[in-house]
């Protein structure tokens, strides 16, 4: 009789044993469902997040409307904190949480909400809701493609054909129609590589490891030609082709000229994001494949010159400054080369005044440019004005009438100062002369905003010294020091000092576009520097951080 009572004693303690623990059951229920119908919240509440900071990035001008809109229609009991617009900066080096910025004008938006999740078994202690918050950003990946030179106005056949030739170490004769056809002739850069990829046989993953390779000359003009064919511009493919034809088995890494930017790790798809002037781009390939030292004899190409001979020597480009960018930033300068150029020109004979027999007139003209640089300021991707702006300025230039040691024009490395030049040079009577200009370093940057349009028709913007110039050999003559020597010793002879003057006034315009062309094949501008934007992509938001 006492077994059954001490099995009904035991079951007895199972229930009390039972009721202590129930409220630690119900703990663990409410761990288990509270807090995991908590965390599928925080997930949708993420979610929605995401979706408003993209629907915000996108609209950028209405962003705090068009997330709260979202948010509402999303979970009506949603509340949005804080919606930041601001910019994105995708460094490495930089930690996540500082990789955005508020910025009234950025290129992201961080969205951040708040919500309250319902509680089933918590209820028990007093717990009816668990606050979550989540926060999200996104950026609007846009990017564009810009270049500095290009001074096409300014080309002139003969000068064009010089350097070419000069270029490519062999006769290259182009005529009015091929000059043309290569000055109004565009390429897409994207188009061309993967052409290039093909011609040349190259095995690479993405454009980055294509513009890292050498490859050789010849395989890119000939791509170049295909390209340009493959878009209806067949004079330029042909003229481009005769270039070709002309060159050696140099080889040349193109990403010396391109920096592709963020589109470095695609491997296709980037039409349209660069479209860049042939001629320029061309004169770039060679120069950086080719001689960095030029002889151009232009005869009597000058009006009012007998014979014109020109070296040219070009420098190498700064460090990490490409021809071309393709950028998201403004942290990519880009720069034309350096250049010196020094002309020696003679005027027919004549007869001066006081002199018994004709006379030539010598004068050597050194110029010494650094050319301009141009970097990325902003990007404006909201509809309907796309625009681009960028900011340019011009380098220092140097410029003298003087005699210079021409075995030290090609480097870079020490400066040049030109001597006192002998302009006339005869028995008893010598006339020297001297000038210099120079435009300072002290240089601001300025701004100049491409619409789309504008990109679309390829416009070119000219950034110009704050310092006046009317050009290089016209204020270089019109401030020279003249003086005439007789037999060793200075005399004021004012006719003929009035008579060399005058007749020097008379050439330097045309000295002014033979330097204008030289100069602009070179895709160099004096004092000057030509702004475009090759290409522009407004490419969707995108989640980052």
């Amino acid at each position: 009789m006492r077994c059954p009572s001490l099995l009904r004693s035991a079951r007895g303690g199972v229930g009390v044993f039972v009721a202590c623990a129930m409220p630690l059951l119900i703990g663990f229920a409410a761990f288990a469902v509270d807090l995991g119908t908590a965390q599928l919240d925080a997930r949708r509440l993420q979610g929605i997040a995401d979706s408003a900071a993209l629907a915000a990035a996108s609209a950028p001008r209405d962003a705090d409307n068009v997330a709260r809109d979202l948010v509402t229609a999303s979970w009506g009991t949603a509340t949005v904190a804080r919606v930041t617009t601001g910019r994105y900066r995708a460094d490495a080096t930089v930690p996540v949480a500082q990789r955005f910025t508020a910025a009234a004008d950025g290129d992201a938006v961080r969205v951040e909400l708040s919500a309250r999740s319902p509680t089933f078994f918590a209820r028990i202690f007093g717990y009816d809701s668990l606050p979550i918050t989540r926060a999200a950003t996104a950026q609007r990946r846009a990017v564009a493609s810009f270049s500095v030179g290009s001074r096409l106005a300014a080309i002139d056949g003969g000068v064009v054909n010089a350097l070419l030739s000069a270029l490519t170490g062999r006769t290259v004769s182009l005529g009015v129609l091929d000059h043309r056809a290569l000055v109004e002739a565009r390429v897409d850069i994207f188009q061309l590589l993967d052409r290039l990829r093909l011609r040349a046989n190259l095995s690479v993953n993405d454009y980055g490891d294509l513009l890292a390779a050498d490859v050789r000359v010849t395989d890119l003009f000939g791509a170049l030609g295909d390209t340009l064919k493959a878009t209806g511009q067949e004079a330029a493919a042909d003229a481009v082709g005769r270039v070709g034809a002309a060159l050696g088995g140099q080889t040349i890494r193109l990403g010396t000229l391109i920096d592709p930017g963020p589109l470095a790790t695609q491997g296709v798809g980037s039409s349209g994001v660069a479209r860049v002037p042939v001629l320029p781009f061309m004169t770039a390939l060679l120069e950086a494949g080719g001689a960095r030292r030029l002889a151009l004899d232009l005869g009597a190409g000058v009006p009012g010159v007998a014979s014109a001979k020109v070296s040219v020597a070009i420098g190498e480009r700064a460090q990490s400054s490409p021809w071309l960018a393709i950028t998201d930033t403004g942290d990519t300068v880009i720069r034309t080369a350096q250049a010196r150029i020094y002309a020696r020109l003679r005027v027919a004979p004549t007869l001066l005044p006081g002199l018994s027999s004709l006379a030539s007139i010598d004068l050597p003209l050194f110029v010494e440019a650094a050319g301009a640089e141009a970097r990325l300021k902003k990007i404006d991707c909201a509809a309907p004005m796309r625009a681009v702006t960028l900011e340019g300025r011009v380098d220092p230039v140097q410029a003298a009438i003087g005699t210079i040691d021409e075995a030290k024009l090609a480097d870079f490395s020490k400066p040049i100062t030109p001597t006192t030049a002998r302009l006339v040079d005869t028995l008893l009577v010598d006339v020297t002369g001297s000038s210099r200009v120079s435009l300072g370093a002290a240089e601001p940057w300025q701004a100049r905003r491409f619409t789309q349009d504008m990109i679309d028709t390829g416009a070119v913007e000219t950034i110009r010294s704050s310092t006046p110039l009317q050009g290089i050999a016209t204020s270089l003559i019109a401030q020279a020091s003249l003086k005439v020597t007789l037999i060793g010793l200075p005399l004021p002879i004012d006719p003929l000092l009035r008579a060399v003057g005058g007749i020097l006034s008379g050439i330097a315009a045309p000295l002014d576009t033979l330097l204008i062309a030289v100069t602009g094949t070179l895709g160099l501008g004096i004092g000057e520097g030509d702004l475009q934007v090759n290409g522009l992509r407004c490419g969707n938001a995108v989640l980052v951080g």
